[in-house]
């Protein structure tokens, strides 16, 4: 929480102001300024609309650090999150014409699609669906 805090004052920037940065809602912010953890696509939208370190605010929530391979398709994956599409029948999404995705190994591929994955589920969860 006070790292979430410390992160918005140093910008100076409140809960709705940070949007436009984050394209997180104001009350997730606000609950992770409390202290909630949030999901691990929250994390990595939080940390990107600000220029931060993804892996330091990943390990900081209690989550894996992202390979350095996989920072330009994972941040591919915030930037265009709307767009993408899961295939149930695969339990893959579509990530072939993300950035440096054809050059993955096949654990990395994988790592991406679960955080792809992860994406799709807040992006439902939020639509209330």
């Amino acid at each position: 929480g006070s790292a979430v805090r410390l992160v918005l004052e140093k910008h100076g920037l409140g809960y709705r102001a940070q949007e436009r940065r984050t394209r997180l809602d104001h009350v997730t912010v606000s609950r992770m300024a409390s202290g909630y953890v949030p999901s691990m696509p929250t994390v990595i939208q939080f940390a990107q609309g600000f220029g931060l370190d993804v892996n330091e605010w990943l390990e900081l929530a209690g989550y894996p650090r992202i390979e350095p391979s996989l920072t330009d398709s994972v941040r591919t994956v915030v930037t265009h999150a709307e767009e993408l599409t899961y295939e149930p029948e695969f339990d893959e999404v579509d990530v072939s014409g993300f950035h440096g995705a054809e050059n993955l190994s096949p654990h990395d591929r994988e790592v991406l699609n679960r955080v792809a994955r992860a994406f799709l589920s807040e992006k439902r969860r939020r639509a209330g669906r």
